[in-house]
Formats: C-alpha cells, sequence, structure tokens
C-alpha cells in the first residue's frame, strides 16, 4: 500500500527495458503523514501517505523523451487521483555526457492512502473494534431515489450496468 506507486513504477522501467538494474537507483524523500482517518466501504481510510519518489538513470543509451513517455503513460493509467491531491507534474533533470549517454533524475510526487478493514483478529484497535491493513471493499449502489424539485416527491433511477 505504502509505497506501492513508487515500486511499480520503478518495475515498469525495467519491464519496458528502458535500462538495466544497475542503471537505475531510486528512492524516496519528504515523506508526509496526512491523518484524515474517515469511514470509506467497509473500512477505514487512516491517513494519506505523501512522497517523492526519485529515479535516476545512468548513462542512457536512448532519448530522455522515451522516459518521458513510459512515465506519463504509466501517471495516466495508474494515478488517475494526481489532479485530486494537486500533485504537481514529474521534475525531471538531465545530465548529458556526450556521445549518446544522459543521466537522468526525475522526481515524482505520489499520495497514497493507507487504508484498514475491520477484523476480528485485526492487530489495530480503534473505538473498540480490530482492523487489519488492506483495501476496503465499496459497495456500489445499482438503484436509488433522485430528488427532482424541492416538495415533488423522488423519481426512481438506475445505474447503467458497466459495458
Amino acid at each position: 500500500m505504502i509505497g506501492s506507486k513508487y515500486v511499480a513504477l520503478k518495475k515498469h522501467f525495467l519491464d519496458a527495458r528502458a535500462c538495466s538494474a544497475d542503471q537505475l537507483q531510486c528512492w524516496m524523500e519528504d515523506a508526509k503523514v496526512h491523518t484524515v482517518c474517515r469511514r470509506h466501504g467497509n473500512g477505514l481510510n487512516v491517513c494519506d501517505f505523501s512522497y517523492d519518489a526519485i529515479y535516476r538513470f545512468e548513462n542512457l543509451k536512448s532519448e530522455p523523451e522515451k522516459m518521458i513517455v513510459l512515465l506519463t503513460f504509466w501517471l495516466m493509467e495508474n494515478d488517475d487521483n494526481r489532479s485530486d491531491f494537486d500533485l504537481p507534474d514529474p521534475d525531471f533533470e538531465p545530465e548529458s555526457h556526450g556521445r549518446g549517454k544522459v543521466d537522468l533524475e526525475i522526481t515524482v510526487k505520489f499520495r497514497e492512502t493507507l487504508s484498514l478493514v475491520e477484523d476480528d483478529q485485526g492487530e489495530f484497535v480503534y473505538k473498540g473494534a480490530h482492523y487489519r491493513i488492506d483495501y476496503p471493499e465499496v459497495d456500489v449502489a445499482d438503484t436509488g431515489n433522485v430528488a427532482t424539485e424541492e416538495g415533488k416527491g423522488d423519481k426512481p433511477h438506475s445505474r447503467a450496468p458497466d459495458e
């Protein structure tokens, strides 16, 4: 959960063969915990964890643009809540060494939610209930009533099935 985006993006760079494992160093900096503690589905969102993920590529043969495309597509597919948290765009610092070699440092700000679900055997106790770290299930209503005008009553509404 915490740091999962950092790890997944590193794996994405390596799986795409954008570099070899010995050309990539990565670490986390400027980590902060933002207490939120709110109900979410059948669990609790305890806090949000924000951090800078730093990816340093050394002696790349490919163009830095390849890394930019790989990063951008990964963020669009895997970090769709960036705008919810008003996260900044990633920073890129290329350093050319001539002969077609470049070092590149990419800094990406991530924010991830730490969630708990109720579990009688859970190690965490909050307000008398036991919890374990996990993603809560969120039930989505298939039908409901929508108020149309004050005093006019509700009209039934059905959610269109997923395609």
